[in-house]
């Protein structure tokens, strides 16, 4: 309206910052839309046996050009030597997971920084692991994460355009499948996140 009215001019400047806002906003708003998918009562989860290393793997590489854009370096290596871990769950959701946890990692990690994805097997669990490097969390901070709406205001912080619903969700997802998901400080600086899930025999 400002620009209509001729109090700004629509300079490339503005206009970039006026697209930025605007993909914040659709960020916003996919995220509430995936918040009250989630909410709903007659929410369903279509489980079934699958290989958990080749969702996430899938995830990572639709993700290439977003962690080109940041210049991340991601290793993720360790997926592959796991092999198959088959698990109950609902393919959608795992990717929806997933695809919260890179963007999480693409949003917040300082460009040009580094992000290392483990997998830990045993005979019953697959434990998944995903560090970043800095910006960190401070420790009264971490678990404030999982809150909806909650938001680091410094280093992992607004100016990146989060909604503060990304890790909330997550956190309905892995629970909905019976699994575990915890944050904790990052060995290379930021923020690692930890989801254990069962196998199946």
């Amino acid at each position: 309206l400002a620009v209509q009215d001729g109090v700004f001019t629509a300079d490339t400047k503005r206009i970039n910052l006026l697209i930025n806002q605007v993909d914040n906003l659709s960020h916003i708003v996919d995220d509430l839309a995936q918040l009250a998918q989630t909410d709903s009562v007659n929410l369903t989860y279509n489980n079934a046996r699958i290989d958990l290393i080749t969702i996430f793997e899938q995830s990572i590489e639709n993700y290439t050009a977003r962690f080109k854009e940041r210049e991340l370096n991601v290793d993720s290596k360790s997926l592959a030597k796991a092999g198959k871990c088959i698990i109950n769950g609902d393919k959608e959701r795992l990717v929806q997971l997933f695809s919260n946890l890179l963007e999480n990692t693409c949003r917040y990690t300082h460009k040009g920084g580094q992000v290392i994805i483990l997998a830990n097997k045993t005979p019953n669990n697959i434990e998944l692991i995903l560090q970043d490097s800095a910006p960190s969390v401070l420790p009264n901070d971490l678990q404030k994460l999982f809150e909806r709406f909650y938001r680091v205001e410094k280093s992992r912080s607004r100016e990146h355009g989060g909604s503060g619903l990304g890790l909330a969700l997550c956190k309905q997802i892995v629970e909905a499948h019976g699994g575990q998901i915890s944050l904790h400080n990052s060995p290379l600086g930021g923020l690692e996140v930890k989801i254990t899930l069962a196998l199946l025999g």
